[in-house]
């Protein structure tokens, strides 16, 4: 299933970011971008837009992945905010690893 895919490509392009492959793993998230792009995903979207502006960034590409960060941000607000209970939501933004990941990198990024 191509949602899967999606998962499957971040995840690898998260093992070669820790691998140091900026390359490869900028190949990779770009793909799992388009998928997600195409078909739409709620599982794995986090990641698969968290690790394709790390590799951007990665590759030194500082001005598409600070506006692919904002982006992350913004579509994990948006999936925040149809969360109806405030408790939920809180722990869909401060529990999920991405989440929290994506928020905090965004905050730094945008205050340097």
């Amino acid at each position: 299933a191509p949602p899967l895919r999606a998962f499957a490509y971040a995840v690898l392009g998260r093992a070669l970011l820790d691998a140091g492959q900026a390359v490869d793993a900028l190949a990779a998230t770009t793909e799992a971008y388009c998928l997600l792009d195409s078909v739409g995903a709620e599982a794995g979207e986090s990641l698969v837009r968290l690790t394709h502006a790390e590799a951007l960034s990665a590759c030194g590409h500082r001005r598409e992945a600070t506006l692919a960060i904002a982006s992350a941000r913004e579509s994990l607000l948006d999936r925040a905010r149809r969360i109806s209970d405030p408790v939920w939501r809180g722990k869909f933004l401060g529990n999920v690893p991405d989440n929290v990941a994506t928020l905090e990198l965004e905050r730094r990024w945008l205050a340097g």
